[in-house]
């Protein structure tokens, strides 16, 4: 392995190993995997407490769905989200964020609003719970 590649996964895996301490990653890595690649058990690992019962649900949810022999490969729509606004934390070690969601498929676009709150024990965060709310319809 070549100097340049050894840095690289050298610094793939300090990633991954600092990525649970930043609110701002955590924030990221699970509106990716959630929303974006829909991989709700890579999101899973990234929630805690409601968040995780809900993400636990649909995973459940999508296995029955499976066996019951439901095509449960979603169609793959666009989405891209932007940062709206942090708020004031409502207690120490919490963190409420606001985020958009650009959705578009089948040529119909939507927006979204999502709200994270996130919570930090033992120095990592987590999704604690989130929701969604429907903003706009864009012709």
């Amino acid at each position: 392995m070549s100097k340049v590649g050894a840095a690289l996964a050298s610094l793939c895996l300090l990633a991954g190993c600092f990525s649970d301490r930043s609110p701002g990653d955590v924030e990221g890595r699970f509106l990716d995997k959630y929303y974006v690649e829909i991989d709700q058990p890579a999101a899973l690992r990234l929630c805690d407490g409601p968040a995780a019962q809900r993400v636990e649900a649909e995973i459940q949810d999508l296995a029955q769905a499976r066996r019951q022999g439901l095509d449960a490969a979603p169609v793959r729509p666009r989405i891209s989200y932007h940062k709206l606004d942090d708020r004031t934390p409502p207690a120490p070690g919490e963190r409420e964020v606001e985020y958009t969601l650009s959705i578009e498929s089948g040529g119909v676009r939507l927006r979204k609003r999502v709200d994270l709150i996130l919570r930090s024990a033992e120095g990592r965060w987590k999704i604690y719970n989130f929701g969604e709310a429907d903003v706009t319809q864009v012709p």
